[in-house]
């Protein structure tokens, strides 16, 4: 069995990681737990989202050692970052770190473009609740989140938050090649 801890209490990113760890592991148990992230409510650019994730899994693993034992702590910190650093072309995404008490494995997941006006709005107040008032809805980041909403729910927040925890996973997945790093 595979113990894994999350570093949120948010259904969504709890849902991530349930559905990432499922695919490369049979019998998974995981729980999640309140962690500051280090950064910003609303992460602006790819290194915040970095610094924010490995924060999130670093806590979320020592944490788990304090009461009980885990095999990995899981950040995932979601933001908004910019095309070639334009502030007219504006993304929003997530990175997502593991870690196992010794090693950190980093991925990215499939990131969005976003109306311009909204990422501004976003440095007043988190994109979450920019969608929200936007689309009349409330609760957004823990349910669908603003890709749910701006695609008619077609695609969900813990799909896309998913394939970042997939892509974490590859360092732990390949331990000999990645411990060997001399070609």
């Amino acid at each position: 069995m595979v113990r894994v801890i999350v570093g949120s209490l948010n259904p969504s990113k709890i849902e991530s990681a349930t559905l990432g760890f499922s695919r490369f592991f049979s019998d998974v148990v995981i729980v999640g737990v309140e962690t500051a992230s280090g950064v910003a409510d609303q992460p602006f650019g790819f290194q915040e989202m970095v610094e924010g994730a490995k924060n999130r899994a670093r806590e979320a693993f020592t944490s788990g050692m304090k009461s009980g034992v885990f095999d990995f702590g899981v950040g995932i910190e979601a933001g908004i970052y910019f095309l070639d650093g334009q502030p007219h072309q504006p993304l929003s995404g997530a990175v997502a770190a593991i870690f196992d008490g010794k090693t950190f494995g980093f991925g990215v997941g499939p990131g969005f473009e976003i109306p311009a006006s909204v990422a501004e709005a976003s440095t007043k107040q988190e994109l979450g609740l920019v969608i929200d008032k936007l689309m009349n809805t409330t609760g957004s980041k823990q349910k669908t989140g603003a890709i749910g909403l701006l695609t008619s729910h077609k695609v969900q927040r813990s799909e896309i938050n998913s394939y970042a925890v997939m892509m974490a996973l590859v360092p732990f997945m390949n331990k000999k090649l990645f411990e060997s790093e001399g070609l």
